[in-house]
This record gives C-alpha cells, sequence and structure tokens, in this order.
C-alpha cells in the first residue's frame, strides 16, 4: 500500500474516533423521571404479539430519538427476539415495526451480539416530541411473546445531544364490551334503547363512538338513529367499570328485530385502541 493510500486511511479512522469520543462523552445521562416509556402488549391472531410504547417527555428538551432494548448506562442491546421475520439479510418486514408520522425505524445490530435495538429518529424536526408531549405509535410486531419487550431498558437522545435512559413501565389495558341493557317504547315509532359500556380490562379507558349502524332484521322498513349525534363522547370508563349510552331509535311499524352496531376508540395512557361491538333488539311489534 502507497503512502498516500495509508495515510488517507489512517485520517479516516482518526476522524471516527474523535467523532465516537466526542459524541459517546457529549451523552450525558439525565434523570431517567424526565421522560417515561410505557408498554403494553396486545395479543393477535396467528400467535403474534404486538407491543405498543408511549414515550412520556416531561424534560426542558426535544426528544429527536427512541431507542428499545438499549442499556445506555452498559452499552448493550438487550432484544434477542426478534421482529416479526426480521433478519441482517432480508431487514424489516412491512408493518412489523409501526412508526409515528416523521419517524424511521432501524434495528441496530452489534458484531459479535445475537442481542439488537431497535431505534426511532425523528427524519423532519417538525415532528420532535417536545417537551410536555406525549408520543404514541411506536409498535413492534413479534411472531409469539417475549417479555424482553416488556422489561428491558430504553434511550431517548434530546435536540442538545444530551440522553436519558430507563426501564420500561407496563401499563394495563382497557377492554371495551357492549350489550343490550333494554329498549322501552319512546312514542309512536320511536324506541329507547340503552346499551351499557362495560369496561373488562385492567386500566381506565376513554371511550368514544365514532359510528352507529342499524340494520332491519325482520320486517320491512328503515330503522334510523335520531339521537345522539356521532361521534358520541361517552368520557372515562374505569376498569371494572360500566355506563349507559341511551339512543333513540326510529323504527316504523312492522318491524319487529334489528341490529345494532358500534364502532368506537378508546384511549388509555396515551394508546388509542378500536373497538366494536353489536347486538340484536326486538320491538315486540
Amino acid at each position: 500500500m502507497n503512502r498516500k493510500l495509508k495515510i488517507f486511511f489512517y485520517s479516516i479512522a482518526t476522524v471516527i474516533f474523535f467523532v465516537t469520543f466526542i459524541t459517546t462523552k457529549s451523552f450525558a445521562q439525565l434523570p431517567a423521571n424526565n421522560v417515561s416509556v410505557n408498554v403494553s402488549k396486545t395479543s393477535l391472531s396467528g400467535g403474534k404479539t404486538i407491543y405498543q410504547y408511549t414515550v412520556v417527555n416531561n424534560s426542558s428538551q426535544r426528544i429527536v430519538s427512541f431507542s428499545l432494548g438499549s442499556d445506555y448506562a452498559h452499552g448493550v442491546s438487550e432484544l434477542t427476539s426478534y421482529p416479526d421475520s426480521w433478519s441482517v439479510d432480508n431487514g424489516i418486514k412491512p408493518g412489523s415495526i409501526l412508526s409515528p408520522t416523521k419517524w424511521d425505524p432501524l434495528v441496530l445490530t452489534t458484531e459479535g451480539s445475537a442481542a439488537v435495538e431497535i431505534q426511532w429518529s425523528n427524519n423532519d424536526p417538525s415532528g420532535d416530541i417536545l417537551p410536555g408531549q406525549t408520543a404514541t405509535g411506536f409498535a413492534v410486531t413479534l411472531q409469539g411473546q417475549s417479555n424482553q419487550y416488556l422489561n428491558s431498558h430504553w434511550t431517548v437522545v434530546f435536540g442538545n445531544a444530551t440522553a436519558a435512559s430507563g426501564l420500561l413501565t407496563q401499563i394495563g389495558l382497557p377492554r371495551i364490551a357492549l350489550s343490550l341493557e333494554s329498549i322501552l317504547p319512546q312514542g309512536s315509532n320511536m324506541f329507547n334503547v340503552k346499551i351499557t359500556v362495560a369496561n373488562n380490562g385492567s386500566a381506565v379507558g376513554n371511550v368514544t363512538v365514532s359510528n352507529i349502524i342499524l340494520k332491519t332484521l325482520a320486517g320491512s322498513g328503515d330503522v334510523t338513529l335520531v339521537s345522539p349525534s356521532l361521534p358520541l363522547t361517552v368520557g372515562n370508563v374505569p376498569a371494572g367499570g360500566k355506563t349507559t349510552i341511551s339512543l333513540l331509535v326510529n323504527a316504523p311499524q312492522g318491524i319487529s328485530k334489528f341490529s345494532i352496531a358500534e364502532q368506537g376508540s378508546v384511549n388509555s395512557n396515551g394508546v388509542k385502541f378500536a373497538f366494536s361491538g353489536s347486538q340484536v333488539a326486538y320491538t315486540k311489534q
């Protein structure tokens, strides 16, 4: 190798060393209680599991990067169970790692180690997690399940090149179930339908009903919803608790049976889930 080429490679190596040194030293770790990362777990069909993460920024700095399975204090990665169908050769399978808008995921490997970490980086400053903000939309799907995605460390990098790290906080999940409570005549062709909204999960949920579909099952004519207007904000339903919503329905004479189908969402600890329900009602007309 000639002298010029040797000097070139030496210069490149020196630059890499100093960039690494300066970057590592500048990441002064902040107390983890300035930031927290909550995780919830949901079983999917086909034996898959989705882990959803919520980043809560109570620091005075904007967050520009978030890593899962990253033990910052010891400089090691922790995840030996990989995202669904991921491999070094194949990369990330579409849909296996989800990201908020303006964030991109990357699986980071370490030479000589089977463990990886998952890093989300912001590709647009307008997507930074600002002080006082909570960010959702970070999620990983596994074939099977792994406690590593519930118990590992996280690391965030701030806009001023400092970092914070801590352990994941597991949160419970709301589970919304709807059932027909009663149906009572309310004037000519009008019926007051009461629907019970129960939370059979382990966390409070803020419930919104976004759509209600009525369909005639026996008789002729169309069943229509008179009130309430949609979307309907039900509000917080505590774990193990329930509440009731009332629907005013117009069912023309001759209709003896109709179905009710609801669609909506429940928000818990900054994580949003969809739910649906269906019931059959008899008018006895």
